[in-house]
């Protein structure tokens, strides 16, 4: 087990900024999950995964592609490959099981991500955390309680979409702790830079601790052998991991047009996909990273079930039936995502 914790923590600003990030980024992947599993039913998967995931390459600059950086392009490689398949398994699942469901199931990310981050000693164990985190993913279960009545027969492979989702929950839960760990963002805002081992989220500053118990002050984010911790720019990072998954192209597209296999287009499924690539997955997912260096890797995936509360917040706008349950459990996830910002 990794004994670093960070040195210091984001300024207050930052944070505030970081929380700002996932409420309009919960928003915004509400809109997602329905339009996915009400207008790409049977899209398939891979191909659109593949055509929501290449947009990142917009975040480069024409000399950042002719001359890339070596060092981040093999961190992007791997973390391409972590949010390419934890991306895939999750369109599978919101075409096998209920939206209802693959919402319940992506909050488990939260408490995967505290063990994750717990065992790195990103964060310190703190039973109020953890019962915080509880709190939300008891929420996500309660409000899924109704409403998913007959599920059965309109999700014959439903088991087999929970699946889906929980292994996309692995490894997004995987992801947002490689982004937490290595990635900074630019100087341009705030010129905060922090390096790896920063705090655990609660201001207090922990250093390595020696064989006598007696904490060991880390300067300039150097290790006392003088090994310095990389951090690599986050911008620069997704943006090549848009272009390590755009060579995807040379494999899933010919597939699809040696196979024959018959893809329907029409201008709603491209609407859909263009909003999925540049809204949910370029826009949100670039502010999302954003808040996980801000934040923390955990915050930010307890804010992943706020899209609890805002859908039952949609249904009341629409005059739909809120029950109790759903209010309760919209209840449960607020209070823990505010626990674990106290």
């Amino acid at each position: 087990m990794s004994s670093s914790v960070s040195s210091s923590s984001p300024p207050l600003p930052l944070y505030t900024l970081g929380l700002l990030y996932l409420l309009l980024i919960t928003l915004i992947w509400s809109l997602s999950s329905l339009l996915v599993s009400s207008t790409l039913p049977t899209f398939p998967s891979p191909l659109l995964t593949y055509l929501s995931t290449f947009p990142f390459t917009l975040l480069l600059k024409k000399s950042e592609i002719k001359s890339p950086h070596l060092p981040t392009l093999k961190l992007s490689t791997l973390l391409g490959s972590t949010w390419y398949l934890s991306n895939l398994f999750y369109y599978l699942s919101l075409q096998k099981t209920s939206v209802t469901s693959s919402t319940v199931l992506s909050t488990s990310s939260s408490l995967i991500t505290y063990i994750i981050e717990t065992y790195l000693n990103e964060e310190r164990y703190d039973i109020r955390r953890l019962a915080c985190v509880g709190l939300v993913i008891a929420g996500a279960v309660v409000s899924a309680s109704i409403g998913d009545g007959g599920g059965g027969e309109m999700y014959p492979k439903k088991y087999l979409g929970d699946f889906y989702g929980f292994v996309s929950a692995v490894g997004y839960s995987f992801y947002t702790v490689i982004v937490k760990r290595f990635c900074v963002e630019g100087k341009e805002e705030g010129g905060y830079e922090k390096v790896r081992g920063g705090s655990c989220d609660g201001g207090e500053e922990v250093g390595e601790v020696g064989e006598t118990g007696e904490q060991v002050e880390e300067e300039d984010g150097e290790k006392e052998d003088g090994e310095k911790e990389e951090k690599f720019e986050l911008r620069l990072t997704l943006g090549y991991m848009g272009l390590m998954t755009s060579l995807l192209g040379f494999i899933v597209i010919p597939y699809y047009a040696v196979t024959g296999t018959n893809v329907e287009m029409t201008w709603t499924i491209l609407g859909s996909i263009t909003y999925v690539a540049l809204i949910d997955n370029l826009l949100s997912d670039y502010l999302w990273a954003k808040s996980v260096v801000y934040t923390s890797a955990t915050v930010a995936t307890v804010g992943l079930a706020l899209t609890v509360p805002v859908a039952v917040l949609i249904d009341w706008i629409e005059g739909g039936g809120v029950g109790w349950a759903r209010l309760v459990g919209s209840g449960l996830v607020v209070v823990g995502f505010v626990g674990i910002n106290i």
